[in-house]
This record gives C-alpha cells, sequence and structure tokens, in this order.
C-alpha cells in the first residue's frame, strides 16, 4: 500500500441503513486527493452538526478544513520534507482546497495554529516533530499517535522523506483552564 514517495491510496467504505433499518453499505470508493501547491489531502469524512445514527452518511459539499462545535474531520496528509522543492500555491488555490485552514495560520510564525478543537493524529508512515509553545519539541513516528487538545503547535518533517498522517478532529466549545 506505501510507495517510495509514500503516498498512499485510501478506500472509503461508509455504512448506513436501509429504509427498514438493516446495516448496509452506502458508499465504497477510492478517496481522491485535494491538492494546491505542495498541501494534499484526503477528506474520509465530515459532519458540520452533532453527530447522530441513522443518518443519511452523507459528506458535505466543499466543507471548511476545520470543524465547527460539534462537527468532525477525518483526514490523511502529507508532510513532504522541509526545505522540499513543491509547486506553490496561490492564497485563491489554497482556499479552494482547504477552506478556512489559511485564517487559522499565524502570518508571522509560518506553520503555527490553533483550532478549537480535538485532533488525534496518527503518523501511519514517516516520521514528523510537533513543536508547541516556547519551542518544546517531540518526535513521532510510525505508530505514534499525539492528542492535541486546542493546543497551539506546527508541524515539521526533518526526514528526507514525505510522511502520512491521518487526523480525526473535533469540534469542541472552548472551557477555562
Amino acid at each position: 500500500m506505501v510507495r517510495e514517495t509514500a503516498t498512499m491510496t485510501f478506500r472509503r467504505v461508509v455504512t448506513g441503513h436501509s429504509p427498514t433499518g438493516k446495516a448496509i453499505i452506502v458508499a465504497d470508493q477510492q478517496v481522491a486527493s485535494t491538492t494546491a501547491g505542495g498541501f494534499s489531502y484526503d477528506l474520509m469524512w465530515a459532519a458540520d452538526a452533532p453527530l447522530v445514527v441513522p443518518n443519511d452518511a452523507s459528506i458535505p459539499e466543499r466543507p471548511d478544513f476545520f470543524p465547527g462545535e460539534q462537527g468532525a474531520r477525518v483526514f490523511t496528509w502529507i508532510a513532504h520534507p522541509d526545505g522540499a522543492e513543491l509547486p506553490s500555491a496561490t492564497a485563491e488555490e489554497f482556499e479552494a482546497a482547504a477552506p478556512g485552514m489559511a485564517a487559522h495560520m499565524e502570518p508571522d510564525t509560518p506553520g503555527m495554529h490553533t483550532t478549537q478543537t480535538v485532533d488525534v493524529d496518527i503518523v501511519l508512515d514517516g516520521e514528523i516533530w510537533m513543536e508547541l509553545d516556547d519551542g518544546v519539541e517531540v518526535r513521532l513516528g510510525t505508530g505514534d499517535v499525539v492528542v492535541q487538545n486546542g493546543t497551539r503547535h506546527r508541524w515539521s518533517n526533518r526526514s528526507n522523506r514525505p510522511t502520512v498522517v491521518l487526523s480525526v478532529i473535533l469540534g469542541a466549545s472552548r472551557g477555562q483552564l
């Protein structure tokens, strides 16, 4: 399943219910990658309302990259090696590919961002570094999982090959520390 470039293709199988309540397969398809310049991701699931079952198993058309409160996103993404020469994208192309993502990025600290979400990030292939406030860093390798609780962070791939990450992002409400 893993190619030399560490890209992966993903098949999405979605279950649902028949009109009589039986469990059925409502979708079984290869997932197309969304790209803008060197950024690419594969949207597996998206919901913009509290989750309920049964549901119609549909994915919103062009959802915002990050979910709102009680929403959810499941996607894979590729982290290319730092310094890799990649095609660039205009701001409009990036916004079209990942609606709303740029608004979360800090303009003076490239890559650093904060979202009102709980993120479960699983490294499927490769290695990546996560940086938090004050330069705190942690290296994550294949099979490692990080749970981010609305923290300010950025990603850095210091290896010589792309890294594949699966992210499950759940919209959260803001509490008090």
